[in-house]
């Protein structure tokens, strides 16, 4: 069956790597996540989760809500820069303000030194 025939295939297939990368089964994640395994067995068999599960696997995968409801299909898919920003803000929103600035400054270092690499390699062009 394909993804489109069953839209839950899409959220089981991305739990699955996310399960895979921690090296969590099923019944780990439902039990980091308060709820109960058979949530996570209907979502298997094709059920979405509800809001409230969605909001729990979330913490207990230490990602942001808004992404979990949008592999579920609870809320519109965006873009890949969107998503991304949505992870770093997550990220961003859990760490102290000092280190915050610390990733800025980092970042900003990064840009310059991407800047200097494309104005050398457009001098070597000339």
């Amino acid at each position: 069956m394909s993804n489109q025939e069953n839209p839950g295939a899409d959220f089981i297939a991305w739990l699955d790597q996310e399960l895979a990368m921690r090296g969590w089964t099923d019944n780990q994640l439902a039990r980091h996540a308060g709820i109960s395994h058979s949530v996570i067995s209907r979502a298997r068999s094709g059920v979405t989760p509800k809001w409230q599960a969605c909001e729990a696997l979330a913490a207990a995968l230490e990602l942001p809500a808004e992404l979990v409801f949008r592999k579920a299909g609870l809320l519109p898919p965006v873009d890949g820069d969107q998503a991304w920003l949505e992870e770093w803000k997550h990220v961003l929103a859990q760490l102290s303000e000092r280190d915050r600035h610390e990733l800025l400054r980092i970042a900003r270092l990064k840009l310059e030194l991407q800047e200097r690499d494309e104005k050398a390699l457009f001098r070597h062009d000339i």
